[in-house]
């Protein structure tokens, strides 16, 4: 059991760490603005669709939300959306980085390990299959970066 569990802990890491590697982005067209109204897509032959893009950081005991707009012409990661939401805000972002990409290590003064809790990567709810460096966000993507118990 214990054994399993490691190897899913390498795992989500590896995933983590791959997206800088192979993921290319650009961060210059990305509007953090608390005022954003959700955008309206518009689709043949069905009325308007609302959405509302956010990245949400998660301290496990305070959670902070970030509504934003993405350029539809540039591709952006969802390790790009964060390092732009907490250089513009102040907020405390560390990594490492390997030859194989770069791993979030801490985020606002929470640390992987402490109290046993790590950073973890979301995508709509679901921890996607590819690290934030990797993963290209979508217009109306919820980003999710979550300080919990890793389960391992």
């Amino acid at each position: 059991m214990l054994k399993s569990k490691l190897y899913l802990l390498i795992a989500v890491a590896i995933g983590l760490m791959s997206g800088a590697v192979l993921g290319t982005y650009s961060t210059s067209t990305l509007d953090f603005s608390a005022s954003i109204e959700p955008t309206t897509a518009r689709v043949a032959g069905i009325e308007d669709v609302r959405t509302q893009s956010v990245l949400v950081i998660d301290f496990g005991d305070t959670q902070m939300s970030y509504p934003y707009q993405l350029s539809p012409e540039t591709a952006t990661s969802a390790q790009a959306l964060l390092e732009e939401m907490t250089n513009k805000n102040n907020i405390a972002l560390e990594s490492t980085t390997y030859d194989f990409g770069t791993l979030i290590t801490g985020i606002g003064g929470h640390t992987n390990g402490d109290n046993d809790n790590y950073w973890m990567f979301y995508v709509n709810e679901d921890m996607p299959m590819v690290g934030a460096g990797q993963y290209t966000v979508q217009p109306d993507d919820k980003i999710e970066f979550k300080f919990e118990a890793g389960g391992f």
